[in-house]
């Protein structure tokens, strides 16, 4: 909850889904169509930006932001140029984006955490995006 708080405000409030990373932009996609059937929020923002003493956060939008049912997704620069790493890093946070709507935001890598990435581990979504 903390580190969601300070990069909330620490991140610039010009940033939006058309000031995304190009290829974040790009994994996004390809992982949404490949391990949740295109279900997630097509119009998430996604970019390089500090997450404090986390490598990566997502959250919800703010109203003001565009569509308040949009999502952030921010990666810390620390990681850039690890390129399997951000891959599981992207699909990490998308599954997060994923379990928002059932309230697992508040247990964060709880029981129902734990089912999703038994299923991304059941679908071997780890060895596919290599």
């Amino acid at each position: 909850q903390q580190a969601l708080a300070q990069s909330r405000a620490g991140r610039p409030e010009a940033r939006g889904i058309v000031d995304s990373d190009p290829e974040l932009r790009r994994l996004y996609r390809k992982y949404n169509a490949m391990f949740w059937g295109g279900c997630l929020p097509p119009e998430v923002a996604i970019f390089w930006a500090p997450c404090g003493e986390a490598l990566a956060l997502s959250f919800p939008g703010k109203p003001e932001d565009g569509d308040p049912g949009s999502f952030i997704i921010t990666l810390d620069p620390c990681i850039m140029g690890l390129k399997r790493f951000t891959r599981q890093t992207v699909v990490h946070e998308m599954a997060h984006l994923h379990l928002w709507p059932l309230g697992d935001h508040v247990a964060q890598h709880g029981d129902v955490w734990d089912r999703e990435v038994q299923r991304l581990m059941t679908y071997r979504a780890f060895r596919k995006m290599f």
